[in-house]
């Protein structure tokens, strides 16, 4: 068999073919996973910490809670080892309640990517509980 048969042989046969674009195309497919994973774990966090932030406003704008009370609130639910950080205070009348979370605690696989960015809820209610007794 001459040179020249064995390359056409070879041209035609097929096989491996899919292989190779499978490991071409995998990697692009686990990046797309994890992207869409971390985004969706930031987004849960996001609702997460509006929660809070609106639980320790509320406490403390009926009066049931004080500031400090609502700020250990809010810490109790971050990890021991967490970077959180939560903020409650009364200003005029209206109690402003603020909590952040570096993105590098909440991501999975683009850790790399967030650097120093942080996740932030900030939340103001009216301090009922200072109206009610002024009225």
């Amino acid at each position: 068999m001459s040179v020249f048969r064995r390359i056409r042989a070879l041209s035609r046969n097929n096989e491996g073919s899919t292989t190779v674009e499978f490991a071409l195309w995998l990697p692009i497919f686990f990046m797309i996973f994890g992207v869409a994973t971390d985004a969706a774990l930031l987004m849960h966090k996001q609702t997460q910490l509006i929660d809070m932030a609106r639980t320790a406003s509320r406490q403390v704008s009926l009066g049931i809670a004080t500031e400090a009370q609502a700020e250990a609130f809010v810490t109790s639910h971050f990890a021991p080892d967490s970077a959180g950080a939560a903020s409650v205070s009364i200003n005029g009348g209206y109690v402003n309640a603020s909590v952040s979370m570096p993105f590098s605690e909440v991501v999975i696989f683009s850790f790399f990517l967030t650097g120093d960015s942080s996740l932030s809820a900030s939340i103001t209610m009216v301090d009922e509980a200072a109206a009610s007794a002024s009225s």
